[in-house]
């Protein structure tokens, strides 16, 4: 049963109404607000020195691009009974996007209250053909959502931001598919150029730090952690102390936690 509703999932038609969300506590998971059994988790594209396009070339997932605040996001859903199977799941899902990202870039889990916060707006989606994918990124106020793989842009959707929505998260999806073959790096390209290049910073390192000495023991990709109450601050190799919160870290150290697939 939960199997069938997977596959329906993109298509049916109350979808709208089933992609608004809510946090949970100490999580980086959302949880749909009227299906229970649909769970999400955001996470941010965090540019290293050298990003480029072709960073995110082989990314495999759905990528948001949102120009008025200069930013990419990596969005993992899910399907799970419970809390404990929708994190295995949604992680699983960062692990292998972030495995498809050649280098260049990094992908910060973000917490479930900041996830929230991030697409709290009210959204209204609006239908993009391939050709205005090649010739402009998102609007100042709008989020551009794709979905790809292989290299490939397989659907998109550009969504207007029509007005706040306090309390309940709007995770944007691909709606429309794109007829042809349309390379991602293209598209990327065009983002980037319209204005929604995001710039390194700390989490950028640290994040770098996390992915060079996967496989490693703790004591050894940490210089310094230090918990208080829901918040860490901890240090990475040649990098500066970061606060974050506890399920930030835990669900860094699991997406860049282990070598190989």
């Amino acid at each position: 049963m939960l199997a069938s509703v997977f596959a329906a999932w993109p298509v049916l038609p109350f979808r709208s109404v089933l992609d608004a969300y809510v946090p949970l506590g100490d999580s980086t998971l959302l949880r749909a607000r009227w299906f229970p059994l649909a769970w999400a988790a955001v996470a941010e594209v965090k540019p290293g020195s050298d990003f480029s396009p072709g960073s995110l070339s082989s990314y495999e997932g759905r990528l948001v691009a949102a120009r008025s605040n200069r930013a990419l996001y990596v969005v993992a859903t899910a399907l799970a009974f419970g809390r404990r199977g929708a994190e295995d799941a949604v992680i699983d899902s960062l692990r292998r996007s972030a495995g498809t990202i050649t280098g260049g870039a990094f992908l910060l889990p973000l917490d479930g209250a900041e996830a929230a916060r991030v697409f709290s707006s009210r959204l209204r989606s609006k239908k993009i053909a391939k050709e205005d994918l090649l010739a402009r990124g998102p609007s100042a106020s709008d989020l551009l959502v794709l979905e790809s793989a292989g290299g490939f842009v397989s659907k998109a959707a550009n969504w207007e931001v029509a007005g706040p929505r306090a309390k309940v998260a709007s995770v944007p999806s691909p709606r429309g598919r794109i007829e042809g073959r349309l390379l991602l790096w293209e598209v990327l390209d065009a983002i980037l150029k319209s204005g929604a290049r995001p710039e390194p910073d700390a989490y950028s390192s640290f994040l770098e730090s996390a992915r060079a000495t996967v496989g490693e023991p703790l004591s050894e990709r940490f210089i310094s952690l230090e918990g208080e109450g829901g918040k860490v601050s901890v240090q990475g190799l040649g990098g500066e102390k970061l606060d974050l919160s506890r399920s930030q870290l835990r669900a860094i150290v699991s997406v860049y936690g282990r070598a190989g697939p």
